[in-house]
């Protein structure tokens, strides 16, 4: 960086002597008269500091409520002073992570509090447990821990931005940390000044990307502003400090623009990376298979195992692309080199009549007649998922009368709509029959199911209709299958078992446990397979100003949520 350049002894001399100097051939122009101080000034990346970290601040452009990752050391101390500034502390939620790794982790709670407070931004902080860390390391579990919560609290306060304090060392150290490992272009990308989490609705912004942490420490000084150190920080021990301790400080010396030539580097591997991004789009618009209204896949695609294969024989790179793209898209997290070529040899040799059970973060990889698809590989919890709360709902310093605040700072309290009913789970009998005497009820969720059945106002006009008379005629009952229950589709035609008709559904065996809502006795829907075509004629003769409608639906708690 120019930080670490020094003047030369032509430049000294010329600056001391006072003489013209020759600009071009034939060519004289009058020596500046500033001083070798002010010149050397100029050319310090931290001169202007001020302007520099507001400017970029100012450039990310962010709608308020502004929502900042705020560990209360240097980099965030330096972006949370800068987003108040240009946009107001109230416009400002300041979003503090207590990882508990470290003895000073309450006093550094405490601390970004106090800040927070100082400046009037809004604060909330939230513990997180690592665990065992199995299979990744602290650095990393801390990492990812601390992103599930900022996103959580993001949710949660209503901010749909988060600013994040990274600046072009830490860019630079990202860059070589992946090159060591040796990642692909999307790794060499480093960290993108500005993303967007599809899965969490967030934009994720890096306004301080560009600048060097010299610029971010004038910064801090000239505005007098107080910071942590994380002590953890110097520990060799961890790659990034290593790095940053042990090569970089020499790569500083020797090449002191390394870090713009870093910079460079990501930028060109996430143009590449974004050509193929490109062409894996493409690549997934083919392969795509559609999934019938009536039994929705739990991942956002299912793929033709068919046309996988004739890609792979084509083009074993672009097949590989697709799928690490595909990964991206279901919203889990990449797969190594060897077990994405695992994968791939067993997607090569599988029968078209085997089931898959693939493995992968949290998920499965199932196989069906032909199609791929990932579900989660374990049922979701029976908690409800939790609906977001007004903006207003977060944990404001200036509001709060504790001196030592207890962790978590950010529970709100959710009250489900009155259209909304529960079951509990009995543990002694988890399918055992529940009941409802409808009144109007939006929702019906079933614990032992996991899952909602949902009566959704509807029109006349809607070929999967029910009306209200009849659901309000008899007891609702939903209960698991025993055997021999049959279903009319058609009105006119013959009932057939609902094996049959799931078979023709093409509902796969692991989605048949789904529980089968009786109107008194007689069987009126069934998920993945639809209605009986007799609950689809009004039973009680009504004016069709007085009939209302619902459509039946069955939603898992993931999809819900």
């Amino acid at each position: 960086m120019a930080s670490s350049r020094k003047a030369t002894p032509a430049n000294k001399s010329a600056s001391d002597n006072g003489s013209a100097s020759v600009d071009g051939p034939g060519r004289a122009r009058d020596e500046p008269s500033e001083s070798v101080e002010r010149i050397r000034a100029r050319h310090d990346p931290a001169h202007d500091a001020d302007q520099q970290v507001l400017a970029a601040v100012r450039a990310a452009s962010a709608l308020a409520p502004v929502a900042v990752a705020f560990s209360g050391g240097l980099d965030s101390a330096v972006l949370l002073d800068a987003v108040c500034a240009v946009l107001g502390p109230s416009n400002c939620i300041a979003l503090h992570i207590h990882h508990g790794l470290s003895v000073h982790a309450d006093a550094w709670l405490a601390h970004a509090r106090h800040v927070a407070e100082v400046t009037g931004a809004g604060f909330v902080a939230r513990r997180v447990d690592l665990g065992n860390c199995a299979g990744q390391g602290v650095e990393a579990a801390a990492r990812g821990a601390r992103y599930a919560a900022l996103f959580e609290l993001c949710d949660t306060v209503g901010a749909t931005t988060l600013m994040l304090g990274h600046h072009a060392d830490d860019q630079a150290e990202t860059f070589l940390l992946q090159a060591l490992r040796g990642a692909g272009l999307r790794g060499l990308s480093a960290m993108p000044a500005e993303t967007r989490d599809r899965h969490a609705g967030l934009r994720l912004l890096r306004p301080l990307l560009a600048l060097p942490r010299s610029v971010l420490l004038a910064y801090a000084q000239r505005r007098g502003l107080q910071w942590i150190d994380d002590e953890s920080n110097d520990d060799p021990r961890f790659a990034r400090n290593a790095l940053r301790h042990r090569v970089l400080a020499s790569l500083d010396e020797h090449f002191p623009a390394y870090r713009e030539g870093l910079a460079r580097s990501a930028r060109h591997a996430a143009e590449a990376q974004g050509l193929l991004d490109e062409v894996a789009a493409l690549d997934l618009q083919t392969l795509v298979v559609p999934v019938a209204e009536a039994n929705p896949s739990k991942g956002l695609h299912a793929l033709s195992l068919i046309a996988l294969r004739a890609l792979d024989s084509k083009s074993p790179p672009r097949a590989v692309n697709l799928l690490r793209y595909w990964l991206r898209e279901e919203g889990l997290h990449a797969m190594s080199t060897a077990r994405l070529e695992n994968l791939i040899d067993k997607l090569r040799t599988l029968a078209d009549d085997r089931s898959l059970n693939f493995m992968h973060a949290a998920h499965v990889l199932r196989h069906y007649r032909g199609v791929l698809s990932w579900e989660p590989a374990a049922p979701a919890d029976d908690t409800m998922p939790a609906a977001r709360p007004s903006a207003s709902t977060w944990v404001s310093t200036s509001t709060s009368t504790s001196s030592t605040p207890s962790v978590p700072l950010s529970v709100s309290l959710w009250t489900p709509p009155s259209t909304w009913v529960f079951e509990a789970l009995d543990d002694k009998n988890r399918r055992a029959p529940v009941s409802l005497d409808w009144s109007g009820e939006e929702v019906w969720h079933l614990a032992a199911w996991r899952g909602s059945l949902v009566f959704a106002p509807t029109q006349a006009d809607d070929p999967q209709r029910v009306a209200t008379s009849l659901l309000r005629s008899a007891r609702l009952v939903a209960r698991a299958r025993e055997g021999g229950e049959r279903l009319r589709r058609v009105a006119g035609g013959s009932s057939r078992s609902l094996k049959n008709l799931f078979q023709q559904a093409g509902v796969p065996a692991w989605r048949r446990d789904v529980p089968l809502l009786f109107c008194g006795e007689q069987l009126i829907f069934v998920p993945g397979i639809g209605l009986d075509s007799a609950a689809q004629l009004t039973p009680i003769a009504q004016s069709d100003a007085q009939q209302t409608w619902r459509r039946i639906e069955w939603r898992p708690d993931t999809v819900l949520a």
